[in-house]
This record gives structure tokens, C-alpha cells and sequence, in this order.
């Protein structure tokens, strides 16, 4: 999996992406915070300023289980500034 943004000031809203493929029965996510969810690919508000570890607990139709775990992951600072792109106008 991965995330966007990963670093910014409270409240940082984060888009997680899931890549696991196969039959999935079921997804788990732990943002960390005290925060989850079962939904394939979330988005998360964190509120607090912190360092988090990310864990995303999938188990296949068969039973089969695996974990993806990214540790501080997602950085909330106050003094981080928010992510942007720059995109040069188009002219008519």
C-alpha cells in the first residue's frame, strides 16, 4: 500500500492506496492513531500532530493472512507545509 500525503499539519486528510490482489475476504487497517477501517482503500483524517505506523491486515476467501506494516509512515507536524503541485496555465 501507500499513502498521499504522508507529511503536513493537523488535520491531515490521507488517501491510502491498496495493491493487494487476489480473492480478499477482508481488510484492516490500523492508522495508528486509534483510527481503522475495513474498507478496501480508506481515507484517513489525522488530527494530532505524531509520527504513526501504518498496518494493513488482509485474509483471503481460503483463510490465508498477511500483514503490510510501514513503520512511522505518516508524519503530522505543524510545521510541515502542505503538499501542492505547480501547474503552468494553458493558454487559449
Amino acid at each position: 500500500f501507500r499513502a498521499f500525503p504522508i507529511k503536513g499539519p493537523p488535520p491531515m486528510k490521507v488517501r491510502f492506496q491498496n495493491f493487494t490482489t487476489g480473492h480478499i475476504a477482508r481488510f484492516l487497517w490500523d492508522f495508528g492513531d486509534g483510527g481503522t477501517s475495513l474498507e478496501r482503500s480508506p481515507v484517513h483524517t489525522y488530527v494530532a500532530e505524531g509520527t504513526y505506523t501504518v498496518k494493513l491486515n488482509v485474509v483471503t476467501t481460503t483463510g490465508a493472512q498477511g500483514i503490510a506494516t510501514k513503520l512511522g509512515y505518516i508524519v503530522v507536524d505543524q510545521d510541515e507545509s502542505p503538499p501542492f503541485f505547480y501547474v503552468d496555465s494553458i493558454d487559449d
